[in-house]
């Protein structure tokens, strides 16, 4: 009998060890087990692309290169690659004494226009170096002029902000010879100023409105046009796609809806509509809800990969209770300005109350880059361009804001998937951008 117990003892014994190693390798998975739900979600976005991820030197450009020499105007064109050339040795350039002084009168030097005022965060974030801007006391900037202190301090930056009317001066270390060259560069052509400056004012204090004193030349071309299809949208915005259900409403428009959130596709399904009316948004991150609405839209549309074609930071606005951005096409570095006699729906526009994103629009269109059949069309001088502006029967000439070059946008019935681009005349007023009707019967807006 003993040495039967002494058998169940061991057995028992054993048992137990097994047991215990058991658990031990159990434990030590539970704790390196890792779900693959990482890869998953990488899968997913590369199942589903709707455009590209961008940096904000990508959507944030001027909208005008101005060169001042001995009293007279230069404006450097869109199509010259000089354009480029300026604004990207600009952001190459790191801001040395961000210390603000007084601003010096200049006669010569290279004047860089935004489309709208830049939050001054988001301006110091375009350069190689993000600096601190505690000691610039200025909130946002809306022109740069860059120029060599005759003392021979180098490189100068003068910054303007039209919102608290002032300018500022910081050092810079761009190079003396560049800059040099850049005015010696004899490509730009004569400019002319809309409005009447106040020469006793500095230049950027004048807040001119720049355009060229004789004719120019842009190109009209013929664009293929693909579709995104809405399905990415409702994977990349909505929590829960399984959830989402989609109908036709008695317009023929379809929306897609998991009851709090609607995403609505409008003139044949080539523009979507995304409105959120729930309580939280899931789909931004608390580093980005206290940010300025150019910066967060820029996140926003960057989480879900939104950039289809080249857009760039237009204009905004901030309200006690609606902060609303907008980024407009461009093609050729001209903004699209018109299209079926909508002067935004080729924009990318985002809206915020409070911390959420409650809309979203945009075309579902996306054109390629190289047009299929081009031709070269001149524009009317500004000289003709100021004159026909003071004639124009609807349009106060004193509430011009800007004039310039833009695409207007058409497309045929008979040639689906093809859309064109012709450079007009364009002047943002009252009533927002309205192109400038130059021939007798032009159906517009300013007669």
């Amino acid at each position: 009998m003993r040495v039967r117990g002494l058998y169940y003892d061991r057995m028992k014994t054993w048992l137990l060890v097994v047991l215990v190693i058991l658990s031990l390798i159990l434990t030590w998975k539970l704790w390196t087990y890792q779900p693959e739900i990482a890869d998953q979600e990488s899968e997913a976005v590369e199942l589903n692309p709707i455009g590209e991820e961008k940096s904000i030197q990508d959507v944030i450009q001027p909208s005008k290169i101005v060169k001042h020499q001995f009293g007279e105007t230069y404006m450097v064109l869109e199509s010259d690659p000089l354009f480029k050339q300026i604004y990207d040795s600009l952001l190459q350039s790191d801001l040395q004494d961000m210390t603000a002084f007084a601003p010096i009168d200049v006669e010569t030097g290279i004047e860089i226009i935004f489309p709208d005022r830049l939050p001054i965060s988001m301006f110091t974030s375009l350069f190689s170096q993000n600096q601190e801007q505690d000691n610039l006391p200025l909130e946002g900037v809306d022109r740069v002029l860059i120029y060599e202190d005759s003392n021979g301090d180098g490189v100068k930056l003068q910054v303007y902000s039209s919102t608290e009317n002032s300018s500022f001066e910081i050092g810079m270390n761009f190079s003396s010879n560049e800059l040099e060259e850049f005015l010696a560069e004899d490509n730009a052509v004569p400019a002319m100023t809309v409005n009447e400056p106040d020469t006793t004012e500095f230049i950027l204090d004048q807040q001119n409105i720049y355009v060229p004193t004789n004719s120019t030349e842009y190109m009209r071309g013929q664009y293929p046009t693909e579709r995104v299809q809405a399905n990415d949208f409702t994977q990349a915005l909505f929590p829960d796609p399984d959830s989402v259900r989609s109908y036709r409403q008695s317009n023929g428009e379809l929306t897609y809806t998991d009851g709090t959130r609607i995403l609505n596709l409008r003139d044949n399904e080539n523009f979507m509509t995304y409105r959120n009316s729930s309580s939280s948004s899931t789909s931004e991150s608390s580093s980005t809800q206290t940010n300025s609405i150019p910066q967060s839209s820029y996140d926003y549309i960057n989480g879900h990969y939104g950039w289809t074609n080249d857009y760039i930071l237009s204009w905004w606005r901030e309200t006690d209770d609606r902060e609303l951005a907008v980024y407009r096409l461009y093609m050729n570095n001209l903004p699209v300005l018109n299209f079926k006699n909508n002067k935004d729906s080729m924009a990318l526009s985002v809206e915020k109350t409070g911390t959420q994103t409650t809309r979203y629009d945009r075309p579902l269109l996306t054109l390629d880059s190289t047009p299929i059949d081009e031709m070269s069309m001149e524009l009317q001088s500004g000289t003709d361009l100021v004159e026909r502006l003071k004639t124009a029967k609807r349009l106060d000439f004193d509430q011009v804001r800007d004039v310039r070059v833009g695409y207007e946008m058409t497309d045929e019935d008979n040639q689906r998937g093809l859309v064109t681009l012709e450079p007009a005349w364009f002047v943002l007023a009252q009533n927002g951008w309205q192109r400038v009707p130059f021939t007798e019967g032009d159906t517009n807006e300013l007669e």
